[in-house]
């Protein structure tokens, strides 16, 4: 009965512990779009003081734990390359570079004529409050030979042409490639940074330099189109900026260092720009002058061109980078009264609410470390697959020694997934795939794409399958002048849209943040979750017979089945009807009522034999702040009972085995509830813990936090 014990623990103990996994995840999603507001109902609210939001959200623990590793998840997001995909106008012509170094000579030795010029002046050679007479030291001039058809009307005492502007096309990113260098950090204050490789980038631009009107020449300016810069190896740069989300502006001071100091647009790659790109506004120069300006003039000019080309290089990094990082930061400080949707079919805790999920999720661990093993890869001690009681195989906890190889470690999550068939969760769909360049170096890539493929496609089909991206709501009164700040989760699904929660006034006196729960909308997520299988192993819904009722003694049924062990003659039973929390009255906690209907297990050899019957359970917990400040359920007790009628093999009166088994279940029932356990709860890292106080009543469930000391 071990499996019982531990399967037992496993299913009813989490519908609890889940309302609790809401606290750690309603500050990381990802908005998707802003609709007026639905939910007038809401499961969770969070209502905090100014003064203690300005502290949770201010504090380097917050910026550390919870805004660097959410900016670091948006950096290495596919979307984010994508992002960058697009055309930049560039809409202000630019100054056509001018010599800095002698302008400034000049200035320092005593030149009249530069008294009062501004060497840094962008726009120096078209700006008309410069003298002639300064530009001609100063600035680029071309020579007849190059702005003239007829080259033999040239002299060498000619005036030259004088480049004053150019005018580029958007700069046009066709493909990139990023990836983080190091994880984001924070440095002092409320400082982000985070370094990327620019692992590939290719770019399309065009310009056309405008001269100053010369009467010799019948064109205003010439151009090259076609500029394809393409990188031709690895750059890096860091990116930082100051966060404060108390501010109207998230991010300031935001700035773009090119690691090391290297040049984006090298000699090597000019020469190769020069290959391909044409020259425009020419139009009558004959062949052998245009191939000679091709070869050897254009690659002069495109040095030219080669800060402003790099500029826009860094540009684009920057403000793509910096429009990222400001969205992936909104849902972080919500508009006030606003409602936000959230599309979470990934990144949300909807995804991860299911039975099945947290079945296979210790089979995604034992995956995980497997190929660790394979690689020689240090695996951490406090790693999840070396867990006590976590699988049926290899004594109370895990081993080393028998952790599998990669090939078994996939036949067990195989069969997991074939024994559980509403699996949901996007955190597992993620890992799985970022299993892919592990197991390629473990040159395992055909056992990943026949085996591992599937079952990432099979949990995409299943949450299309069930709805999941409706997604929960949000609404935000963030920084509302006449009101509480407060933020609130509904899930659309089950909401009231006419009615307010009845709950939605209850508050604790002076309480610095203070959550809610309203259990009549958890119970209806429970309804939902039910009908669509997040509570279910297999099947969904209704407990409905077949015909003949019974095969082999095992109910022929469909609905939503649970499985109490990990094996086809395990105990199982099917729901009857969505499990309610109740708050009970005599103890001051809550009641979990779940009615089973045919529960069977199979025969054991040297053990207790077949069971069945419908089990009707009641399971009490009251909870409460442990001394290390997390939440905790304490005074566990159950009550179950068999529906009479119902029993079958030993749990019949008359089996010589039905007091055995009876003692045995409550034995195991006891040592599953014991007189404190502690919920997994706020990390250690969270910017705030409870305070003590909890409210408790028919109907809610409301828990006092602070900012952590």
């Amino acid at each position: 009965m071990h499996g019982i014990n531990e399967g037992s623990r496993r299913v009813k103990v989490v519908l609890i512990l889940f309302l609790y996994s809401i606290f750690n995840s309603v500050f990381a999603q990802q908005v998707d779009c802003i609709p007026g507001v639905n939910c007038q109902s809401r499961l969770l609210r969070v209502e905090a003081s100014t003064t203690s939001l300005n502290e949770t959200f201010d504090s380097p623990d917050f910026l550390n734990n919870t805004i660097a590793p959410a900016v670091d998840g948006l950096l290495r997001s596919p979307s984010f390359m994508s992002n960058f995909l697009r055309d930049y106008p560039i809409e202000e012509p630019i100054g056509f570079p001018h010599n800095l170094a002698l302008c400034e000579a000049e200035k320092e030795q005593g030149d009249p004529k530069f008294a009062n010029v501004d060497c840094h002046n962008p726009k120096f050679c078209s700006d008309p409050e410069i003298s002639a007479d300064v530009k001609a030291e100063v600035c680029t001039r071309f020579p007849c030979t190059f702005l003239v058809a007829d080259i033999a009307d040239c002299r060498p005492s000619d005036a030259m042409g004088m480049p004053t502007l150019m005018h580029y096309e958007p700069v046009a990113v066709k493909d990139i490639d990023l990836s983080i260098v190091e994880g984001t950090q924070s440095l002092s204050g409320n400082v982000l940074r985070t370094c990327l490789n620019v692992n590939r980038m290719r770019v399309e631009t065009g310009v056309q330099i405008e001269f100053e009107p010369i009467e010799s020449v019948d064109f205003d300016n010439i151009g090259l189109t076609n500029l394809v810069v393409e990188l031709n190896s690895p750059r890096q740069i860091c990116v930082s900026a100051t966060i404060d989300l108390n501010s109207p502006e998230l991010i300031t001071d935001f700035t773009v260092e090119r690691r090391n100091g290297e040049e984006f647009v090298s000699n090597a790659m000019i020469n190769q720009t020069s290959e391909g790109a044409e020259v425009i506004g020419l139009e009558g120069y004959p062949d052998d002058v245009i191939a000679t300006l091709q070869t050897m003039v254009l690659p002069t000019l495109l040095r030219h061109f080669r800060p402003t080309i790099e500029a826009a290089i860094e540009d684009v990094l920057g403000t793509t980078t910096e429009s990222w990082i400001q969205l992936g930061l909104e849902p972080f400080r919500p508009a006030s009264g606003s409602s936000v949707d959230i599309d979470t079919a990934s990144n949300s805790f909807i995804s991860e609410l299911g039975i099945s999920n947290m079945m296979v999720g210790k089979y995604v661990d034992l995956l995980d470390c497997a190929i660790m093993k394979e690689q020689e890869v240090r695996i951490p001690g406090d790693s999840p697959c070396f867990k006590e009681d976590v699988y049926p195989f290899g004594g109370d906890s895990l081993s080393y020694r028998e952790i599998p190889s990669i090939r078994r470690a996939i036949e067990r999550l195989s069969e997991q997934f074939e024994l559980y068939e509403n699996i949901t969760s996007e955190s597992l769909r993620e890992r799985l795939e970022g299993f892919r360049e592990r197991m390629q170096e473990a040159g395992e890539s055909r056992r990943y794409n026949s085996q591992i493929a599937p079952l990432i496609s099979q949990i995409s089909n299943n949450q299309t399958r069930m709805g999941l991206q409706s997604g929960i709501q949000l609404l935000g009164n963030l920084g509302a002048d006449n009101l509480t700040p407060s933020l609130s989760v509904a899930a659309p699904d089950i909401c009231d849209e006419l009615n307010p929660s009845p709950h939605s006034n209850r508050s604790m006196n002076n309480c610095p943040i203070q959550a809610y729960i309203d259990l009549d909308e958890v119970n209806r997520l429970f309804d939902n979750m039910f009908e669509s299988g997040r509570l279910c192993h297999s099947g969904r819904g209704e407990f409905q017979l077949g015909n003949p009722p019974l095969r082999r003694g095992r109910p022929n049924a469909t609905g939503c089945l649970m499985r109490m062990e990990e094996k086809e003659d395990g105990m199982s039973c099917y729901l009857d009807g969505a499990p309610q929390l109740e708050y009970n009255s005599q103890t001051g906690g809550y009641n979990i009522i779940l009615n089973t209907r045919g529960c069977y297990r199979g025969a054991q050899i040297l053990g207790l034999g077949r069971i069945g019957g419908d089990l009707n359970f009641s399971i009490s917990y009251t909870p409460d702040v442990c001394s290390n400040n997390q939440l905790c359920l304490t005074d566990g007790e159950n009550d179950w009972t068999v529906t009479p009628g119902t029993e079958r093999f030993a749990l019949r009166d008359r089996s010589i085995l039905s007091g055995m088994v009876r003692r045995t279940i409550n034995k195991q029932l006891s040592e599953m509830l014991p007189s404190e356990r502690e919920l997994p709860g706020l990390p250690n890292m969270s910017p705030i813990e409870f305070e003590g106080r909890l409210d408790m009543g028919p109907g809610y469930f409301g828990a006092c936090l602070q900012p952590r000391s």
